[in-house]
């Protein structure tokens, strides 16, 4: 699997064939956005922005977890050009201005810009874009620094890499439009869907062994760990 360089890129762009063409739509500025091995990408207009509700834990394994979710985040649109304000510690969904679509012969990672990186922006690393994808990509950015921070809707962010997927012969079926679903905007998680979460509660309704408590498990001692002393236990506590 070898990254694409900028002339393949721009190749892959143009194939006559539909179903291997590679599509990144709209390229504000083509020639200069497309580079040596990447492609720059833009902070679209809509975000998701957590705001205080009734809800207090977040479980995906519970039924209600979509529910509760849909509660937490709140919609926000930016007009291209305009400035969404981050403030410190402050955490959003946001999604790239372009849309893009994957041949079956093609996959990418999306990483945020170092120059953004050092300001104290951070950007989801490595998100993989999967062969025969479609649609806005999904931005999670948090500012980790002191102070606030604009975001400019239009603004290059992040970069796409774009790799080959070898022994693909032929492009994937396509779905019907009824099962084809494209996001247009940032899109929270679905653990509802994860096959891992069905997983889990099958083998909890069998009845399966409880986990291991952890203040009764050697591990600790395994690891080299030392126990707390009396009366310190409350300094040993973790936030998830």
């Amino acid at each position: 699997m070898s990254a694409l360089s900028g002339d393949a890129i721009r190749a892959a762009m143009h194939l006559p064939e539909l179903d291997w063409r590679l599509v990144i739509t709209p390229l504000l500025e083509r020639e200069d956005q497309i580079q040596d091995a990447s492609v720059d990408m833009r902070l679209g207009t809509e975000f998701l922005v957590p705001t205080r509700s009734d809800v207090s834990l977040l479980d995906p394994h519970r039924d209600e977890h979509a529910a509760e979710v849909a509660k937490i985040f709140r919609p926000f649109h930016v007009a291209l050009g305009k400035t969404f304000v981050l403030h410190p510690k402050q955490f959003v969904l946001g999604c790239t201005l372009e849309y893009v679509r994957f041949p079956s012969n093609l996959m990418g990672y999306l990483e945020g810009r170092s120059s953004w990186g050092r300001h104290g922006l951070q950007i989801a690393t490595a998100t993989v874009v999967s062969p025969g994808f479609a649609g806005v990509l999904t931005f999670e950015i948090t500012n980790v620094g002191e102070v606030p921070m604009h975001l400019r809707a239009g603004t290059r962010i992040a970069q796409l890499v774009i790799h080959t997927v070898e022994g693909v012969d032929k492009p994937s079926p396509r779905k019907p439009r009824s099962q084809f679903r494209i996001p247009t905007g940032p899109e929270i998680a679905k653990f509802e869907a994860d096959p891992d979460r069905r997983m889990l509660q099958a083998y909890l309704e069998l009845d399966g062994p409880e986990p291991l408590d952890a203040d009764t498990s050697d591990d600790a001692a395994l690891d080299g760990a030392e126990a707390p002393e009396a009366g310190d236990e409350d300094d040993t506590s973790q936030s998830a």
